[in-house]
């Protein structure tokens, strides 16, 4: 545990918790001369019992490799059992968040706040407090406002269309192709159309 008050303490925390996979000054290209074409090599920390100092990767070895490594969305890295499990009934009462809700009062009493009983099954959605919307989402990760008109006013959804004729008739007007992306033929293996942007 780290202390809100020792600083050496924390910073290395935080230099622990945003190094890079790999040190930069560990790798190297095999011919600098030409870094486009030329393969990649990895240094070793310490020698290995075969005698190897370094690995030598292609490019796109290397990429693959990296990108192996990096947990997919959602998925977490600390796994928790027993009643600090995500699914577990009593996690709401042990483990502090935003507010908590009952979802089952008891029939005596409504405000009882006892745990519930371990059998009752997760609908594995997270309370609507965590949702974020997607617009609020793409100002956070990419520093945009989609709900922003180029004139710099607010836009407001006014009506969603799912009619294809209107979608048709209204991407027409724009002066926009209605044609949709082009599909890969399952027997050839090729696009069935060209689809011009």
């Amino acid at each position: 545990m780290i202390k809100g008050e020792d600083r050496v303490g924390l910073k290395r925390l935080f230099r622990y918790a945003a190094r890079p996979s790999v040190t930069l000054s560990m790798l190297s290209y095999v011919t600098p001369e030409d870094p486009d074409r030329s393969d990649v090599e990895l240094a070793l920390k310490r020698v290995w019992s075969d005698g190897s100092k370094s690995l030598i990767f292609k490019q796109t070895d290397f990429v693959e490799r990296l990108a192996s490594i990096v947990p997919p969305p959602w998925f977490n890295q600390t796994r928790y059992s027993g009643v600090f499990a995500p699914a577990h009934a009593w996690r709401d009462f042990i483990v502090p968040g935003p507010k908590r809700i009952n979802i089952w009062p008891s029939a005596d009493d409504p405000g009882d706040s006892s745990p519930p009983p371990t059998g009752k099954p997760s609908s594995g959605r997270a309370p609507a407090e965590y949702y974020i919307l997607w617009a609020e989402l793409l100002r956070r990760t990419m520093g945009i406002d989609p709900e922003i008109c180029q004139c710099g006013a607010r836009m407001v959804v006014d009506d969603v269309i799912t009619d294809i004729e209107t979608i048709t008739a209204t991407m027409t007007r724009m002066g926009l192709s209605s044609a949709g992306p082009p599909k890969m033929s399952r027997s050839t293996g090729e696009l069935d159309c060209i689809y011009d942007i």
